[in-house]
C-alpha cells in the first residue's frame, strides 16, 4: 500500500544514503490498525511512503534514536531490556535482548569490519571507559554478551578539559558512533573521542550551542548541489 503523506504518528526516522536522499525508513507506534511497530520506507525516485513491516504487541519507543549498522537499523525500547531491529534488505523485524547496562547507560550500535563474525557489537561508556560488547546467538535466539574491548579511563583529562572534577554528575551520553569517532554529551557539552588515535577533544562549550539536538553524520564534501557539473553549471 503506497502513501503519497508522510506518517502523522511517526516516531522516528532514518535516512539512508549519501549527500543526497536515497531511502528513508519511517518507525511509527501505529501498527496499521492494530497495536505493534509498523516500518515503511519513502523511496526518493518515487517519494512516496511504503508499509514495509509490521511487528505486533506493545512497544514503547519513548526517548529512542534510531541506530545503523551493517545494513540493519535498530531501536532501544524504554526500559533498555530489549531493542528492535529492522533489517533494511529482508524488511523484516526481530527483538535483541541487551546486556545489563543498557537498562541505565546509552550506547550505539557498530561494525566492526572484519572481526563481526556474526556478532553485534555495542559501544558504550561506563565508568569514564570506553567499553565495546559483543553479542553472538547461542544458539537458541538468544544473544550472549561478552566484553571484547576496553579503553584507558578519560577522567582526569576529561575534567581537566571541562574544568571540573565534578562533571560526571551529569554523565556521559554517547550520542552516536561516526566514522570511528565517538560523540558524547556532557549536559551542555559536546565531546569527541577518535576510537583510533584515543584522542579526546572539546567540540562544543558550555552555552555555545544545543547539543541535545545535535547528530553527526557523515557526508560527501562538496555536496552535489554546490558541485554541479560543467554542463549543470552552464
Amino acid at each position: 500500500m503506497a502513501r503519497t503523506a508522510p506518517v502523522a504518528d511517526a516516531d522516528t526516522i532514518a535516512v539512508l544514503g549519501g549527500d543526497l536522499l536515497r531511502e528513508a525508513f519511517c518507525l511509527s507506534e501505529d501498527g496499521g490498525g492494530s497495536s505493534g511497530l509498523r516500518a515503511l520506507v519513502l523511496s526518493s525516485s518515487e517519494l512516496r511512503w511504503a508499509d514495509a513491516a509490521v511487528l505486533a504487541g506493545q512497544y514503547n519507543l519513548e526517548d529512542s534514536r534510531v541506530m545503523q549498522a551493517n545494513g540493519s537499523l535498530y531501536w532501544k525500547l524504554k526500559g533498555g531490556e530489549r531493542m528492535v531491529a529492522l533489517n533494511t534488505a529482508t524488511m523484516a523485524f526481530s527483538l535483541l535482548e541487551l546486556p545489563d547496562f543498557a537498562r541505565q547507560f546509552s550506547f550505539d550500535v557498530i561494525e566492526k569490519g572484519d572481526d563481526d563474525a556474526g556478532g553485534l557489537y555495542l559501544l558504550t561508556m561506563l565508568g569514564c571507559c570506553i567499553e565495546v560488547w559483543g553479542g553472538w546467538d547461542d544458539g537458541s535466539g538468544v544473544l550472549t554478551w561478552t566484553l571484547v574491548d576496553k579503553s584507558v579511563r578519560f577522567q582526569r583529562a576529561m575534567a581537566e578539559m571541562i574544568g571540573s572534577p565534578q562533571f560526571y554528575r551529569h554523565g556521559l551520553v554517547v550520542i552516536a558512533v561516526v566514522a570511528g569517532v565517538v560523540f558524547l554529551r556532557n549536559k551542555d557539552r559536546l565531546l569527541s573521542i577518535d576510537l583510533e588515535t584515543m584522542k579526546l577533544r572539546m567540540l562544543v562549550r558550555k552555552d555555545e550551542c544545543p547539543s541535545a539536538l545535535m547528530y553527526p553524520y557523515t557526508m560527501a564534501w562538496p555536496p552535489s548541489c554546490l558541485n554541479p557539473t560543467e554542463q549543470g553549471a552552464g
